[in-house]
């Protein structure tokens, strides 16, 4: 059947809801070759899914009556018929955004199935080719757009979904005590009371365990309660190293530590109000930083990163817990002189909102009493206190015995 709408280009057949076998294509050109002719294919095809479900009795409870009815309802129509439904762009709008449209009702009768069971429905990331990286739909991304869809077709899916919904009974895990249920928590997801950030220069072949966070995926109240709990009053701690003559290449390598932040979920940022800071001595960095380049260039990179954290009350500013005494005399002494030159600048960068903490064990040690007096000053008009306590002591054995940072924890 070929359609034609007013706005159409030329029109296409409709698209395949098979994933190509080319392994380079995204769904991002799939949105791309989209067309409002095939917004109408999938309008048609909603609306006989929508009178199909009308007619299911109530004694069909594995939904195959569903794609039976469909398939009658949805016949093809010779090649040649031109034919032009209302409000096909503004269907064609609605969908310009989802990875997939024509695959939303074949999603929409996996959830209907699933709850007609009286099981909760969760959402199946499938993969059709081996390798292809390519997002692929799911029923929550659609579920939200199911009262517009309404609106449009003039059916009734949202409707017919969320009365079976309703009554499929609560997940049992639900039922339990939070306090049990943050006790399960805890042995899916060890957490340790500091979060470094990712580093770039980290290995990737080097072995990790991934926390198993498949229990996110089972429903909205479950992802809310293991976020909060990964995140929630723990300290994110991140390095920084500033040296003079080249700028643009720590500023280069400081961005990943803002682009891990901006690529958070906004209601995960606002959970961190602890934030500590290690100042490394510059030179170490050196071979790092050149293999990671392509990293985006921040300018203002704390100011963005504040911005970022808006919920953070606390800055704690950590040192290097390694000396500089495995380097010659003339490094060690750059070293320092870089330490003091990105703390100066790092207390500058401060906003005056939040309270400041720094660790002067290793300060006492490694800058020595005329600077330490001048960043205590600096710290004490900002109404700041010592601590000794810091991520220093847990992340120790993160570095090897020339200060370069090894692998993460997670």
């Amino acid at each position: 059947m070929a359609v034609f709408t007013l706005a159409d280009l030329p029109s296409r057949g409709p698209a395949s809801s098979k994933m190509p076998l080319h392994f380079h294509r995204t769904a991002q050109k799939q949105r791309q070759t989209f067309s409002v002719a095939d917004a109408v294919h999938v309008k048609l095809r909603l609306q006989a899914l929508d009178k199909a479900i009308s007619s299911l009795s109530p004694e069909d409870h594995d939904g195959s009556h569903v794609q039976q009815q469909m398939a009658k309802a949805w016949q093809p129509r010779p090649s040649h018929e031109a034919m032009y439904l209302d409000g096909s762009e503004e269907f064609y709008l609605l969908l310009a955004d989802v990875a997939q449209p024509d695959l939303i009702p074949d999603v929409y009768i996996g959830a209907y199935r699933t709850v007609l069971q009286g099981q909760h429905h969760v959402n199946e990331h499938k993969s059709q080719c081996k390798g292809c990286r390519v997002h692929y739909l799911t029923f929550s991304e659609i579920r939200c757009l199911l009262a517009d869809i309404d609106r449009i077709c003039d059916t009734d899916l949202d409707g017919a979904f969320s009365r079976l919904d309703d009554k499929v009974p609560p997940f049992a895990f639900l039922r339990l005590p939070a306090e049990l249920r943050l006790h399960v928590y805890s042995f899916l997801i060890p957490r340790a009371p500091e979060i470094p950030l990712i580093r770039p220069d980290a290995d990737p072949k080097a072995p990790r365990r991934r926390p198993r966070l498949h229990v996110m995926r089972v429903s909205k109240q479950l992802h809310g309660e293991v976020r909060k709990y990964m995140y929630e009053g723990r300290t994110l701690f991140m390095a920084v190293g500033r040296d003079e003559p080249c700028k643009a290449l720590s500023d280069t390598y400081s961005g990943h530590h803002y682009e891990a932040i901006a690529s958070m979920n906004p209601e995960t940022r606002q959970l961190f109000q602890r934030l500590e800071v290690r100042v490394c001595p510059y030179p170490r960095w050196t071979s790092e930083a050149h293999r990671c380049l392509a990293a985006p260039t921040v300018k203002d990179l704390m100011r963005h990163l504040f911005n970022a954290l808006s919920s953070l009350e606390t800055l704690v500013i950590s040192f290097d817990p390694n000396p500089a005494r495995h380097l010659p005399t003339s490094l060690a002494y750059q070293d320092r002189e870089d330490m003091v030159r990105t703390t100066e600048w790092l207390i500058d960068e401060i906003p005056a909102s939040i309270k400041v903490e720094w660790d002067q064990a290793h300060s006492v040690r490694l800058f020595g009493s005329v600077v330490e007096q001048m960043l205590l000053l600096a710290l004490q008009d900002r109404g700041s206190k010592k601590i000794t306590e810091t991520a220093a002591a847990y992340l120790r054995h993160c570095f090897d015995r020339d200060g370069r940072i090894m692998m993460m924890p997670r």
